[in-house]
């Protein structure tokens, strides 16, 4: 036996071993390029060396030669056909039983073929079920949150076949435990901006705002801020308009501040632009005013042109613009117009001062002048009409076509033929019916011919009889006027008596209180009939001493001569001045009346 000195010794295996390796260590490295030049020639001229098994079954797996002959240089290397089979099926590579499991689920394979391939790799069937089982993944947490929102899956079940919230939980990589938390994270909540809006529009309190916004990680300082920003502002030709009308001041900031310098802040338009919307603001007239208060007169033609381009008008459009301002005469007045000559009918252009123009010019349609001139031509009235049939100057179809044209019916236009027939009747005769009346009242006539004229004079029955009737009633009152007014005569010039008067009123009819009253009447008027001295009869009176001067001067003064023209009166008659001559005043108003003077 072999001891460790033996090995380890002088001139020992191991001595030996390390000297013969170190030898072929120093020998391969100096003659080894030469020998591996000498072993290339030697497989170049002598190519009979052949692949490895393992390489010759891979390229026949892989096609890259044929079976055969993978197999003959195996059989070369030593190895015989069946070991050679072997080595070929185990060049084969196989899905792993996961890949196996997803191609099941993905029905790529059978799961008996994909169960076929798994044994070899060491799984029975229950094992490689519950490797089927594994391979699908479920719906993401998220996903199976909006689900169970949305009712599609249940909220509770477990197992394989469970299309649960709780089996979706359970199959992903969270944990079962923040299964309710994340449920609860589902639940939406209005975003900070569409709460602030919410507050604004009161669809929400501010606490209730707040809260929402809180639950987001907004402070209630932030959110108030939120708020003033979500509401707009009026747009700025509002806010322009709303300065310009006095309803906000012109400066002012703040959340609080409805001013015209905020409402551009809280706009989306610049600072700077606020004096040119404030500009803006101001109403300017439009292009075709200035062309109107040129027709008018209030603008020349250069300054109504100007002003015409600097309110934006276009040039091209306005000669026609100016053209078509302002309405000349009406069409009816445009035709009286040409009726008298002061116009033609027919002309166009924007010169034109023709009754063809005139309705262009108006608010008619052009296929109305026509018809207007024709509305134009005179038609006599329907008392023109009436005199000149009944004067026969025209005949009854003419005269009914003109009243027609007077917007009469039928019927209104026979009546008024009618009329002119009745007049040219009672022109023929010569009589009115007042006339009649007046003779029928003066029995001139009896009432059968005055019947028998105004039944010709188309005076209705009934008319006739009432007419008839007030003249009888009429002659009546006048003869018992005349009686009456004749008895009062009488009476008071003294030719009857009470008595007389008195009877004969009785016989007349009247009431006897009304013939006292009437008696009494007569009394009081004969009592005031009283004749008086005139002034030729004083003066006579005293020429012929019947009455002494100073009772002459006395009648004349009342009489209404003064004392003094009485003097002279009687001086006059004297043929000189007579003694006694009182002052030229006035006449003295007399204190009373002097009996048997009036």
């Amino acid at each position: 036996m072999v001891g460790f000195g033996d090995l380890l010794g002088r001139s020992g295996w191991l001595e030996s071993l390390v000297v013969w390796g170190l030898l072929s260590e120093v020998l391969h490295s100096a003659t080894g390029p030469a020998l591996e030049l000498l072993r290339q020639d030697m497989n170049a001229k002598n190519p009979v060396m052949v692949l490895d098994p393992t390489t010759l079954a891979g390229a026949a797996v892989r096609g890259m030669t044929t079976i055969e002959a993978a197999r003959a240089d195996a059989a070369r290397n030593g190895l015989d056909a069946d070991r050679f089979a072997t080595l070929v099926d185990l060049q084969t590579v196989r899905l792993a039983p996961g890949d196996l499991a997803t191609a099941v689920l993905r029905s790529y394979m059978t799961a008996g073929e994909a169960q076929a391939q798994a044994a070899p790799q060491g799984l029975d069937a229950a094992q490689f079920a519950v490797l089927t089982d594994l391979a699908g993944d479920g719906i993401a947490p998220t996903d199976a949150v909006r689900a169970l929102l949305r009712g599609l899956i249940a909220e509770t079940g477990s197992g394989a076949g469970s299309t649960s919230y709780d089996q979706a939980i359970a199959e992903s990589r969270l944990h079962n435990k923040w299964g309710p938390v994340l449920k609860a994270l589902a639940a939406q909540l209005l975003s900070p901006a569409d709460a602030a809006d919410a507050v604004v529009r009161n669809f929400l309190t501010t606490a209730e705002g707040e809260a929402v916004a809180g639950k987001q990680g907004f402070s209630a300082t932030d959110f108030e801020t939120l708020v003033h920003l979500s509401g707009d502002a009026p747009g700025p030709q509002q806010l322009a308009e709303s300065l310009r009308r006095g309803l906000i001041p012109q400066t002012g900031t703040g959340s609080q501040s409805i001013s015209f310098e905020q409402g551009i802040a809280e706009s989306r338009l610049a600072d700077k632009w606020a004096p040119v919307v404030e500009g803006l603001a101001k109403i300017w007239p439009s292009p075709v005013n200035a062309l109107d208060a040129q027709v008018k007169g209030q603008l020349t033609a250069d300054e109504a042109s100007a002003l015409y381009a600097k309110l934006g008008g276009d040039p091209q459009f306005e000669s026609w613009l100016y053209n078509s301002i302002g309405e000349g005469p009406s069409p009816l007045e445009a035709a009286n117009l040409a009726a008298r000559g002061i116009i033609p009918w027919t002309g166009t252009g924007a010169g034109s001062t023709s009754y063809e123009q005139a309705v262009k010019e108006s608010h008619y349609r052009d296929k109305w002048t026509p018809a207007y001139r024709a509305l134009a031509e005179h038609i006599p009235a329907p008392s023109t009409v009436i005199a000149l049939l009944a004067h026969r100057i025209i005949d009854e179809p003419t005269a009914t076509a003109q009243l027609l044209q007077n917007d009469m019916t039928p019927e209104q236009a026979a009546t008024y033929v009618a009329e002119a027939g009745y007049q040219s009747i009672s022109e023929y005769r010569g009589l009115a019916q007042s006339a009649v009346v007046d003779m029928y009242f003066a029995h001139l006539l009896d009432k059968d011919q005055a019947t028998e004229i105004l039944t010709a004079l188309h005076v209705s029955p009934d008319a006739i009889a009432l007419i008839l009737a007030y003249a009888d009633m009429r002659y009546q009152v006048q003869a018992m006027n005349r009686t009456v007014s004749r008895l009062a005569t009488l009476f008071a010039t003294r030719k009857i008596g009470e008595s007389a008067a008195r009877a004969a009123l009785t016989k007349l009819g009247v009431p006897v209180a009304t013939v006292t009253e009437v008696i009494a009447e007569w009394e009081l008027q004969a009592s005031m009939q009283v004749k008086t001295l005139t002034e030729a009869q004083i003066v006579d009176g005293w020429y012929y001493n019947v009455i002494p001067q100073a009772q002459a001067v006395g009648l004349l003064t009342t009489i209404g001569y003064t004392p003094y023209d009485a003097w002279v009166v009687l001086s006059v008659k004297n043929k000189a001045p007579l003694p006694d001559q009182p002052a030229a005043d006035m006449a003295v108003p007399q204190p009373a009346v002097t009996p048997g003077t009036t």
